[in-house]
């Protein structure tokens, strides 16, 4: 029976392998999304756990802050960079489907330059985004 089946059993054994293979794949797809999801929210929290510990930085938050008084500090201005780094390095692993799209993201972006501090510090180093990524932001800040 064996040899007069030979091709049929190996086509069903070839067909079983392509189709655990694809199962694999696509079990091992969404725990990579998964666990790039978890490093950027560890990401996150370091940068806003700066925040919280140098009190110089306090007024990037405050929607009352005056740059043309008082012009943002290097501080300020790292602080915020370094936010807007990590907001293009979530931009590109969303784009390149590596991680999940939060759903409240464009309305996050659009509160944080909304403020003076951010907003003064994204006008400057806007330019030297990526276009794609200032496109991106831009969309969010006009929908926001």
């Amino acid at each position: 029976w064996v040899t007069h089946n030979w091709f049929e059993l190996t086509s069903l054994f070839l067909g079983g392998g392509v189709i655990f293979a694809a199962v694999s794949l696509r079990s091992e797809t969404k725990s990579r999304r998964l666990s790039n999801q978890f490093l950027l929210t560890q990401n996150h929290r370091e940068l806003w756990s700066l925040y919280l510990r140098i009190p110089e930085i306090a007024r990037v938050l405050q929607p009352s802050a005056d740059v043309a008084q008082i012009p943002v500090t290097q501080n300020e201005e790292v602080f915020v960079v370094m936010l807007i780094q990590h907001m293009n390095s979530a931009f590109q692993a969303i784009k390149s489907d590596l991680t999940i799209k939060p759903e409240q993201m464009c309305c996050d972006i659009c509160n944080f330059l909304a403020l003076p501090v951010p907003a003064a510090v994204w006008k400057k180093m806007k330019v030297l985004q990526d276009e794609e990524f200032v496109r991106f932001i831009e969309h969010c800040h006009v929908s926001g």
